[in-house]
């Protein structure tokens, strides 16, 4: 049976139209005339049945045929939002890679036992005494410095004062050796 046919079979109520045709054929008097016209109003309204349910049909395909063309007017559209979409996914994907990257570094990091708050205090004092020692050894340092910058400027002095003495003594003693020279010529 071909689809038409279906259809037909479905939309065509053949025993009211079979009922009618045998009331037709049967017709023998005007008191049947009534029945066979109840089997004209019965058939009239299988009619009319159909009729409405094809009025139905055609207004579905027609909004069928208009959402269709509205889907196709509107599907290069909705690639590209897709297209975007899909870029926006995979940016999201790629940030929470990096954050779960993170928070597993954060975790390496907490995991680690982090020394508790008295014994950051203790750590800060002694490492405060280390200052203070070294301040101390600087000082002494540069105090001493200080000292041998002295003893080495005493020293600069008195090699000073010795290299004048010792010029004034050459000095005087080429001049008494020229006289004695001057009184040998003599």
């Amino acid at each position: 049976m071909d689809e038409d046919a279906i259809i037909r079979n479905r939309l065509i109520d053949e025993r009211a139209l079979k009922r009618l045709t045998r009331r037709f054929s049967s017709l023998k008097d005007e008191a049947d005339f009534g029945a066979v016209e109840a089997d004209f109003v019965a058939f009239e309204a299988g009619l009319l049945r159909i009729q409405l349910q094809w009025d139905a049909s055609q207004r579905e395909e027609a909004r069928y045929d208009k959402d269709l063309q509205t889907l196709i007017a509107k599907a290069p559209e909705e690639e590209k939002e897709i297209e975007r979409l899909q870029i926006l996914l995979r940016a999201a994907e790629e940030e929470k890679l990096q954050k779960q990257s993170l928070d597993e570094i954060a975790h390496d990091i907490l995991r680690k036992q982090l020394p508790s708050r008295d014994a950051a205090h203790a750590e800060i004092q002694r490492l405060q005494d280390e200052i203070q020692r070294v301040k101390g050894e600087g000082e002494m340092l540069q105090s001493e410095w200080g000292k041998r910058r002295d003893a080495f400027a005493q020293v600069i002095a008195s090699l000073e004062r010795l290299q004048a003495v010792t010029k004034h003594d050459e000095g005087r003693e080429d001049g008494e050796m020229m006289q004695e020279d001057q009184v040998m010529t003599l």
